[in-house]
């Protein structure tokens, strides 16, 4: 099944060159005979095209754009109806669109469709693993908002200068309906939501929709779900996430306007905010998980048909960390195995220590640790590109992903869950490039978003050898701050010398070696390296 909820931030996403094509989608462009989208070479030839921004489009398939990050120097896609707004119609389908990366900060309407006209349709689109970078006007699908935009969603990062939103930037007499995002979100001046950044003028609509991710202001106005409300409604939403701004921060939207925001609410735990200068009602979560919360403020959930009959909402106690979802999410295959909360990493004592947690889970089989090799040719800088890889990739390729190791899930529960996995450091390749792979117990499998480490090693050290005791063999491991000669050396109880393991000049990095005592008899040893004029002894025990 489609995974709407499990998307994950990174802090680093690396470039690698790539050239891009422009390919015209099969269809005509309209209502009869629309363009038909199938690949990112189909969003270029977009784009690239002007004259087509006011024509109708729909998706046919799940979208890799992951190749974008290479794209103009670096500077990634360039955002459809930019300069010239778009004024067409794209109807994803229900499919989505990953791994989109904008790196435009110093240019205004940054997203996937920069500046949105008022004739203009977007619906049944995600957007997950995307990152977003603009001047005034950022958001993941839309930097600046006058048209509709219906059951779209967002996953990823998102930063700008001014008005940024996890979805939208600006919605300026703009309606969005049930949609969400659970991007992390910043912003280095003002306004700042975790769906819509300014949501400004009369007539200006956001209904039935939520915002999970963070949202940071380095300057004023941030909130959960809204940076700003100047003019326009805001009804039957919620957010749980935290907005952290110098002033004017609202657990669910920023100040200081409280007015047109109604029957919507926020989480005054999880965003540690209890104040919304902008508008909301504050609740705990255990009222946030509750239904009767929501249906009682008039949400049209499935259970019910007082509210009305669209039933936009429905909750299940696990799905979204129990939540309210959107109907949409679960009827378009989007119903959550697993909702991963966070996937964190490290470089300790010469070890890879992954450390992950979920806010829930449903039949949960387990997680494989995967890390991807490349050739140091697919290198540029000190990054490797982006990329979900097709798990079907075979050896051989210049990109491809190994599993080091296995971490068995809990099945189904409704607690939170916290995992960790460690690995000692075989390569030195830097960074190192890992990600999950969650399995559920019928077989289908997801993908974390990536995690970038930095593995370069920053001391002279040796590390006890594993395992110890041993028989007959153990593994001795070193990391060198720079090119060296080294000497390994193994010594019996008495001080002789039994066997040199390595005398070569060694580069940079972490290194490893293993030492075989098949011909050896039981008891203790000395292993003895010398890298230059430092020297460092370790013991070890043989027990046959």
């Amino acid at each position: 099944m489609k995974n709407w909820f499990k998307y994950l931030t990174v802090l680093f996403f690396p470039v690698l060159a790539s050239a891009q094509t422009a390919i015209q989608p099969a269809g005509s462009g309209t209502v009869g005979d629309p363009y038909q989208v199938s690949s990112v070479d189909n969003l270029y030839w977009i784009s690239a095209n002007i004259a087509q921004w006011n024509k109708v489009y729909v998706q046919t398939v799940d979208i890799d754009a992951s190749s974008t990050s290479g794209w103009n120097g670096g500077s990634g896609f360039s955002p459809i109806g930019f300069g010239t707004q778009w004024t067409g119609s794209y109807d994803g389908q229900n499919h989505v669109i990953d791994g989109l990366v904008i790196s435009r900060s110093a240019t205004d309407y940054g997203g996937l469709f920069g500046n949105v006209g008022s004739a203009s349709v977007i619906k049944n689109l995600g957007l997950t693993n995307c990152l977003i970078s603009g001047k005034q006007y950022t958001g993941a699908l839309a930097g600046y908002n006058t048209g509709q935009i219906t059951n779209c969603f967002t996953t990823g990062m998102v930063s700008g200068y001014y008005a940024v939103g996890g979805l939208v930037g600006y919605n300026s007499l703009g309606v969005i309906t049930a949609s969400f995002s659970n991007a992390t979100v910043t912003c280095s001046t003002d306004r700042v939501g975790g769906l819509v950044g300014y949501n400004n003028g009369s007539g200006t609509t956001i209904s039935n929709c939520y915002a999970t991710g963070n949202a940071t202001a380095t300057g004023i106005r941030a909130g959960g779900l809204l940076g700003y409300n100047n003019g326009g409604t805001v009804t039957n939403s919620f957010s749980t996430g935290i907005p952290t701004a110098a002033s004017s921060t609202g657990g669910l939207t920023g100040g200081p306007n409280a007015t047109g925001t109604t029957n919507s609410f926020w989480d005054t735990e999880t965003s540690t905010r209890v104040l919304s200068p902008g508008g909301g009602t504050g609740l705990t979560t255990l009222q946030m998980k509750t239904e009767t919360t929501f249906t009682n403020a008039g949400w049209d959930f499935e259970t019910e048909t007082t509210n009305g009959t669209n039933d936009y909402w429905t909750m299940d106690g696990v799905t979204n960390s129990g939540y309210p979802y959107l109907k949409w999410q679960e009827l378009n295959a989007a119903s959550l195995p697993v909702e991963l909360s966070s996937f964190t990493g490290k470089i300790s004592g010469g070890n890879v220590i992954l450390n992950w947690s979920t806010a829930s889970e449903k039949y949960n089989a387990g997680w494989e640790v995967q890390i991807r090799n490349a050739e140091p040719e697919a290198l540029e800088g000190s990054a490797l590109e982006l990329s979900n890889q097709d798990p079907s990739r075979t050896s051989g390729s210049r990109l491809e992903w190994e599993t080091i190791g296995f971490v068995s899930g809990k099945g189904t529960t409704t607690e939170a869950q916290n995992y960790v996995f460690s690995s000692p450091v075989t390569r030195n390749l830097s960074p190192v490039t890992l990600r999950l792979k969650q399995l559920d117990l019928d077989g289908t499998v997801s993908y974390s978003q990536i995690l970038t480490l930095d593995i370069s090693a920053t001391a002279f050290s040796l590390e006890k050898n594993y395992p110890n005791p041993f028989n007959p063999s153990t593994t001795i491991r070193y990391q060198l701050p720079a090119q060296v000669q080294v000497t390994l050396s193994v010594f019996d109880v008495t001080g002789r010398l039994i066997s040199v393991l390595e005398n070569e000049l060694k580069p940079v990095g972490f290194h490893q070696v293993e030492f075989n005592a098949a011909g050896f008899s039981s008891g203790v040893y000395y292993y003895q390296i010398k890298a230059g004029n430092d020297i460092k002894t370790g013991k070890m025990l043989l027990a046959k």
